[in-house]
């Protein structure tokens, strides 16, 4: 659950606030998280950070609350809390490539994890 300033910063608020489980707590408006963006960015965010951590990869098989619409989900009804495995990858411009590669190679129990060679 987070205070709906972060949802609001995120960009979430705007597009999401209909679908969220929003909840009044002593004068603020607080949301069970839908999805678990801004907190991996609030935990890269918790200490200034060098170049040399990244790429920094968090994954989460986080519980999310969504007060979406019946068949809102393809093949699911109306499904309100689930666990949604999740990855996100914080990295610089030229670093992007290899950490898709490496991701796609963790996926599949491959061993070879490039990290810094220019994939084409």
């Amino acid at each position: 659950m987070f205070n709906s300033k972060l949802w609001e910063k995120s960009g979430h608020w705007e597009n999401y606030k209909d679908d969220m489980f929003t909840l009044d707590v002593e004068k603020e408006k607080w949301a069970l998280k839908p999805m678990n963006c801004p907190g991996h960015c609030l935990i890269f965010d918790s200490r200034d950070r060098s170049y040399k951590e990244l790429p920094m990869r968090m994954a989460e098989f986080g519980i999310i609350h969504r007060n979406e619409a019946s068949g809102a989900l393809t093949g699911l009804t109306r499904e309100r809390r689930f666990v949604q495995d999740d990855t996100h990858v914080f990295c610089m411009p030229q670093q992007v490539c290899s950490s898709l590669v490496a991701c796609f190679l963790a996926k599949t129990g491959s061993t070879d994890r490039r990290r810094d060679e220019r994939v084409v």
